[in-house]
């Protein structure tokens, strides 16, 4: 057990020193005069898009040269009426489809992002979820790096919004982490995640690799792609470190749709293709499974296993607390630290239960849905 924290906390630290030490390169201007089509698959967002579609009539990216196709997926709550409404106020293209309702579907969002592709007139595709929130130098920020023509896929930050509370702050600790070692992995060379919340790449590119593909998955499309383009352009992944880059989200409001959003999130991370991914994940789970198995041990008498528990739990808290400590100015996370500890100690729990939760049932509700 203390093995697998000494290997968990020395890769911990060498993606907090991948974050520490990464530089931007810099970039041509020529970005501004890049076609930029923006795909968001929505349904049932009729209070939120209104939010997101007058962010991204403040951006500076010339309107000239962008377009925002939005995807209504079947919606019962008048989504599509938003967008229509929307059409005559905003400065950009704003195009809307909508699609029925398809019994035995599965692969509803993957499907919403492939017909905005599809349709797309410009390059250089962004994809984002109808509940988030932008800044004005968003787009011009994240497409900036696409000026290299080796670029093919740009990955953004992603953050939640503050909220008072613990259950909030473990969400945005554990999110944060997530999204720094997507972006200190990438730094390496090899990133093992993305958000689909906060995406650009290349239209042709999607093709190249065959679109996202893994239609037995209702979620992934963001990372089967992400995948795809590693093996197919290696090397030509960058992470937008800016927060000018970042996109805001909300953070789950109750426990069961937390569970239901890390069950859709886990049950298709064990069929990623990608050795590494699947190793840094066997190791971070290991980290948390072995100390919650040691303490289970020493409630059933096994008194002497206390000093090697107590020491992996040293060692994996330090660890934790550096990285979040690294990234924490990045993300806003000063009023959420301070609940460090007890979001560890629920971390250790809910990370070694998760994944057999996943494994429980094929079928989880997703946007009024069951999918699998």
């Amino acid at each position: 057990m203390l093995l697998i924290q000494v290997l968990y906390g020395l890769y911990l630290l060498s993606l907090a020193r991948a974050w520490k030490n990464f530089r931007l390169p810099s970039y041509s201007e020529s970005s501004n005069t890049i076609g930029v089509s923006i795909v968001i698959a929505a349904r049932n967002e009729a209070n939120t898009l209104p939010s997101l579609l007058e962010d991204l009539n403040q951006q500076n990216h010339p309107f000239s040269h962008l377009e925002v196709i939005v995807i209504d997926d079947a919606s019962e709550d008048g989504t599509l009426a938003c967008i229509e409404n929307y059409q005559s106020k905003v400065k950009y293209s704003l195009k809307a489809i909508r699609l029925e309702d398809s019994k035995g579907f599965n692969i509803y969002k993957k499907r919403a992002i492939e017909k905005g592709i599809e349709i797309a007139g410009f390059p250089i595709i962004v994809t984002t979820d109808a509940d988030c929130r932008v800044g004005k130098n968003w787009l011009s920020q994240l497409v900036l790096p696409f000026s290299n023509p080796n670029i093919q896929l740009v990955l953004g930050p992603v953050q939640f919004h503050y909220q008072p509370g613990f259950f909030q702050a473990f969400q945005q600790l554990e999110f944060s982490s997530l999204i720094g070692v997507t972006a200190a992995t990438s730094h390496l060379g090899h990133p093992l995640m993305c958000n689909g919340a906060n995406l650009a790449y290349r239209k042709d590119c999607f093709y190249a690799v065959g679109g996202y593909g893994n239609d037995g998955f209702a979620s992934g499309d963001d990372m089967f792609l992400l995948h795809k383009i590693q093996n197919r352009f290696p090397g030509q992944i960058l992470f937008m470190q800016t927060k000018e880059s970042m996109v805001s989200t909300q953070s789950k409001q109750d426990f069961s749709e937390f569970l239901g959003q890390r069950k859709r999130w886990v049950s298709k991370n064990r069929f990623l293709p990608d050795w590494k991914t699947l190793t840094v994940g066997a190791l971070t789970y290991a980290s948390s499974v072995s100390i919650v198995i040691y303490f289970l041990l020493v409630l059933g008498g096994e008194s002497w296993m206390i000093f090697p528990l107590l020491s992996a739990m040293i060692i994996k808290g330090l660890t934790d607390y550096f990285f979040l400590k690294t990234i924490a100015n990045f993300f806003n996370l000063d009023k959420s630290l301070p609940y460090f500890f007890p979001a560890y100690l629920m971390n250790l729990i809910y990370t070694s239960l998760i994944l057999p939760y996943s494994s429980l049932g094929r079928n989880y509700q997703w946007k009024g849905r069951s999918v699998r």
